[in-house]
């Protein structure tokens, strides 16, 4: 938050301003990604 506050006005077309953004965003639904266990169990 202080480095987009800091330099996000400064650059807004920078690549890294839209990822410090998205960062902030909160996923709707986190998931674990991968593996044997993530899969539904019947």
């Amino acid at each position: 938050r202080e480095l987009l506050a800091r330099y996000g006005d400064a650059a807004p077309d920078h690549p890294m301003t839209e990822v410090m953004r998205q960062g902030l965003t909160k996923l709707t639904n986190p998931r674990r990604r991968g593996g044997w266990r993530t899969r539904a169990r019947d």
